[in-house]
């Protein structure tokens, strides 16, 4: 691949879908969007969904407990 083929692809972009069908466009999710909904998000490929936001979480879980990683912890976050 190219260096303009490259770069052209890390420019994609894929609108986060959250429980009742919330969709974000943007880099930032709103502060008005609790924990609950936040974990529910994904990508949609078609008919395919990938489950990013409970595979981040999964991973952070991972980094916390195998690696000491610690995380200031909101207000309304539920605990594992």
């Amino acid at each position: 691949m190219k260096p303009q083929e490259e770069a052209s692809a890390t420019q994609l972009r894929f609108d986060l879908t959250m429980e009742l069908k919330i969709k974000i466009s943007n880099s930032t999710i709103p502060e008005t969007i609790n924990n609950k909904t936040i974990r529910s998000g994904y990508y949609s490929f078609g008919a395919n969904q990938l489950d990013v936001m409970a595979a981040l979480e999964k991973i952070l879980y991972f980094l916390e407990e195998s690696h000491g990683l610690v995380l200031k912890k909101s207000k309304d976050q539920d605990t594992h």
